[in-house]
């Protein structure tokens, strides 16, 4: 089974005023969804989301090879 990398917050995200971003990037459709489900269900707790609220955060490019997720901060 081939292992897929999950991107950290540290390393391939950009965080700015109040907005959390991670791109994945992978060969097709398929591959990239399952790199974005992977991420959440490891990170579900800290994310706080569930698999549909994560995926409403999820816009995925022309080419669909790359999805990114943004996750907006509430300033209260």
């Amino acid at each position: 089974m081939r292992s897929i990398s999950m991107p950290t917050a540290i390393h391939e995200s950009e965080v700015t005023l109040g907005e959390f971003k991670v791109n994945f990037s992978a060969r097709s459709r398929v591959h990239v969804k399952r790199k974005a489900l992977g991420y959440w269900f490891h990170n579900r707790s800290a994310l706080g989301l569930s698999l549909s609220e994560f995926f409403r955060c999820c816009r995925m490019s022309p080419d669909e090879r790359t999805i990114t997720f943004v996750k907006l901060s509430r300033i209260t």
